[in-house]
């Protein structure tokens, strides 16, 4: 059986934005012991992942209906990527809030 590349890349990119979305949640606790907030506190960077996906898909329809697909797909794993980086290295609360965001906003 011959695997189709795209069917691969699609695949590959659908486990990337899981595991971004997700992959906080087992290590929650350890994140608001080292941003220094509460538990509840940060369950709000799920929330943020949450509105930057409703927000992104908005901004897709509007923005990225003339936009040639190969750009728009550059400019999602740009997002996803500095979104990413930026949540690794946040120092306090509104830099993980914000940074969850951004790498919620490509996932619409």
């Amino acid at each position: 059986m011959k695997l189709n590349k795209h069917i691969a890349a699609l695949c590959i990119g659908t486990f990337c934005l899981g595991v971004a979305e997700l992959g906080i949640v087992p290590v929650l606790t350890d994140v608001a012991h080292s941003l220094h907030v509460s538990i509840p506190q940060a369950g709000l960077y799920i929330s943020a992942y949450a509105a930057g996906v409703c927000a992104g898909i908005i901004g897709l329809l509007v923005f990225a209906r003339s936009v040639n697909l190969k750009y728009t797909l550059l400019a999602a794993a740009v997002l996803i990527l500095v979104g990413n980086a930026s949540a690794a290295l946040a120092q306090n609360d509104y830099m993980m809030l914000a940074a969850r965001f951004i790498s919620g906003s490509p996932h619409g």
